[in-house]
């Protein structure tokens, strides 16, 4: 008994946050930095920066002051927020991407200011009025050119690498689409034996389906056993998120994202199944098909960047004159 009771104080002081994976601070860092470049690093020092140039130059305008750290202190506040917590999502970061912009934009400004005073001899007055235009020119272009140059690289570089799972839910799509009326025998086929929706089955694959509105009406996304040892989702019943589906859920749920098996099935019960190939074309899942009574064919494939045989610099950018990527398969499987 005495066990039981330390199990169940062990569970009481688990730290939710971690249960879902534990990443160190670089991991923002290095989001940061790939997905805003030279913008995060000006956007994440303006606050400190722009405070310590208002305080030199400009300490008489107060109301500036305040109007700056108003506008930038809310992105230092959720900077230490997420920051400090052990389990780390990319998506965390989105609601200060405006901010790191404005932050960015307003440090360029004082920047420019700072030089046309420099350049220029000018009273504080009047040199803004009298500014060169080139110097605002080459500042913008010095760090807008690079920032645009950058990310254009990066977002080339992750809808080629990237978008395999969307477009092969897309095909899927148009496939059930185009041989609606056979599979839709099929369905009411297995309905009226007692059975379910036709399944298109994935392993571990299933945190990259995109939604239910790639699959029609009459199919069911289904899971397989992978080596993911968390907890899955489970299917809304026909209440949705109402409370009503509490009345009649079947499915186990726990608070520790402990595996429940019941969210499985054998692969006996799939009509297809998405798949992504190993760097040779191999998966667990192609040895269950072979040791099938149906036969499984290939419905379509689609590139998907192999992150492990990959220089970092052909992860991170599209350099289209010296593209050194490799490539796995993404692939749409249909039991005949």
């Amino acid at each position: 008994g005495g066990g039981d009771d330390n199990d169940d104080d062990d569970d009481v002081n688990i730290n939710r946050d971690e249960l879902y994976g534990v990443e160190d601070i670089t991991y923002y860092i290095k989001n940061l930095i790939l997905n805003w470049n030279v913008v995060a690093v000006l956007g994440v020092i303006s606050l400190p920066f722009l405070i310590i140039t208002k305080l030199l130059y400009n300490s008489h305008h107060r109301h500036e002051l305040q109007m700056t750290i108003l506008m930038l202190f809310p992105m230092a506040l959720w900077v230490l927020l997420v920051f400090s917590r052990p389990h780390k999502e990319e998506r965390f970061l989105f609601p200060i991407y405006p901010l790191l912009a404005l932050g960015a934009a307003l440090f360029l400004d004082k920047v420019v200011d700072i030089l046309t005073v420099a350049f220029s001899c000018q009273s504080k007055k009047d040199y803004r009025r009298k500014a060169p235009n080139s110097i605002k020119t080459i500042c913008g272009l010095g760090l807008l050119v690079p920032f645009a140059l950058i990310s254009i690289s990066r977002s080339v570089v992750l809808s080629d690498g990237y978008t395999a799972p969307l477009q092969l839910y897309t095909h899927l799509h148009q496939y059930l689409l185009h041989e609606e009326h056979s599979l839709v025998e099929e369905s009411n086929s297995n309905m009226n034996q007692g059975g379910s929706f036709p399944l298109v089955c994935t392993g571990g694959e299933w945190y990259r389906f995109p939604s239910s509105y790639h699959l029609p009406h009459n199919f069911q996304l289904a899971f397989l056993k992978s080596s993911f040892g968390g907890q899955l989702p489970q299917q809304f019943t026909i209440h949705g998120s109402k409370e009503d589906s509490l009345l009649i859920q079947s499915g186990q749920f726990n608070d520790l994202n402990k595996e429940e098996t019941d969210r499985y099935v054998s692969i006996e019960e799939c009509s297809f199944v998405i798949e992504l190939l190993s760097s040779e074309g191999s998966s667990e899942y192609l040895k269950l098909m072979d040791q099938e009574k149906r036969k499984w064919v290939e419905v379509a494939r689609y590139n998907f960047l192999d992150a492990e045989n990959t220089p970092a610099i052909h992860r991170i950018l599209f350099l289209p004159y010296a593209r050194k990527a490799h490539y796995r398969s993404y692939t749409l499987f249909k039991a005949i």
